[in-house]
């Protein structure tokens, strides 16, 4: 689910037992922000390959696939129960900016693995103590919404 606004979130907020949800991914620093104090507790993505769609088409002959558009953009692709999930190989990675982080008013910072091997996991862990690594903010600059 896609939380990019104020609305949304009230109307989470009346869900008993739910203690927190994510901010979407595709809404600009300044709009999550603005979404101001909640009883939820604000969870922003710092580090994850985002999914960019799921769908019920095989496309993939093995499990876990890596396939390449006409830019040059790579995937992986994971087929499961849910069908076949598609993510952007680059992952967004804004651990660099954690002291900005604390500006927007967000409870939890979550760290989402897909592909990753044990020592992809260990790289960016360490990230999160040098605040050294690759910096990439995809929408969280510009915005969808």
């Amino acid at each position: 689910m896609n939380i990019v606004n104020s609305y949304t979130i009230s109307v989470l907020e009346r869900i008993k037992n739910l203690e927190s949800f994510i901010v979407s991914p595709e809404i600009n620093f300044a709009k999550i922000r603005e979404l101001g104090k909640t009883r939820l507790k604000k969870a922003l993505l710092v580090y994850s390959k985002l999914k960019g769609m799921t769908i019920d088409v095989d496309i993939a002959d093995s499990k876990n696939e890596v396939i390449t558009n006409k830019e040059n953009d790579k995937f992986n692709i994971i087929k499961n129960e849910y069908g076949t999930e598609i993510f952007l190989d680059k992952p967004l990675n804004i651990i660099n900016i954690k002291e900005d982080i604390k500006k927007l008013n967000v409870d939890i910072i979550v760290l989402e693995f897909t592909t990753e091997t044990i020592d992809e996991i260990k790289k960016v862990l360490k990230q999160l103590k040098t605040r050294k690594g690759e910096y990439r903010e995809y929408n969280y600059k510009r915005g969808v919404y």
